[in-house]
C-alpha cells in the first residue's frame, strides 16, 4: 500500500507517531495498523455516540500493546447503542463492527462507524452535524419511553386491581 503524505503531515503506524518535514510517499510493505492525520478524533470532538464509539476503537489501533481498558469501554458502549438503536441499518453496522473489532480489525472497523456518522458526516475532524445519530434514541427519548411504559403498566395493574372495563 502506498501512502502519500504533505510536508508536516503526520500518520500513526503501529502506536508510533511519524511526522514528515515534507512531501513523501511511503510505501506499507506488510500488513500494519494506521491512521493518517485526517482520520484522527480529538476526545472534544466526541460528541454523538457514533463518534464516542469512533473515539474508543481509534484508541484500540493507535495503541495496540494496550487494549484491555479501551477493550472493555468499547464492549459498555457498543451494547449501550444496541439496546437503544431501533434502525434495522444502523443494528447491522454495529453488527458488523462488533465482527471488524473482535478480528482486531480495527481500521476497517473505523471505516464501517464513520459511514453511519449522521448525514454522511465523513471524516472525524469534518464535523458537519451535531445531532446524535438516526435510528438510535436520544437519552431524552430512551427516558421518555420509559416513563410512557412505566405509565402503561400502572394504568394496567390499577385495571386488573379494580377490574375496571373500559367499552370502546
Amino acid at each position: 500500500m502506498k501512502i502519500s503524505l504533505r510536508a508536516g503531515e503526520r500518520i500513526y503506524i503501529n502506536g508510533a507517531v511519524l511526522r514528515v518535514d515534507r512531501k513523501v510517499s511511503v510505501e506499507l510493505v506488510n500488513d500494519v495498523m494506521f491512521l493518517l492525520e485526517g482520520q484522527i478524533m480529538q476526545a472534544s470532538d466526541a460528541t454523538t455516540a457514533m463518534r464516542q464509539l469512533y473515539f474508543i476503537v481509534q484508541l484500540m489501533l493507535m495503541n495496540p500493546t494496550d487494549v484491555r481498558d479501551a477493550s472493555a469501554l468499547y464492549g459498555q458502549h457498543h451494547a449501550a447503542l444496541v439496546a437503544v438503536c431501533e434502525s434495522r441499518e444502523m443494528l447491522d453496522g454495529l453488527v458488523a463492527i462488533d465482527e471488524l473489532v473482535g478480528a482486531t480489525r480495527y481500521f476497517e472497523a473505523l471505516k464501517r462507524i464513520r459511514a453511519l456518522f449522521p448525514g454522511g458526516a465523513g471524516y472525524p475532524g469534518r464535523r458537519r452535524h451535531r445531532h446524535p445519530i438516526r435510528g438510535c434514541l436520544t437519552a431524552e427519548r430512551l427516558h421518555e419511553r420509559h416513563q410512557r411504559d412505566r405509565q402503561h403498566q400502572q394504568v394496567v395493574q390499577f385495571d386488573q386491581l379494580h377490574d375496571v372495563h373500559v367499552e370502546q
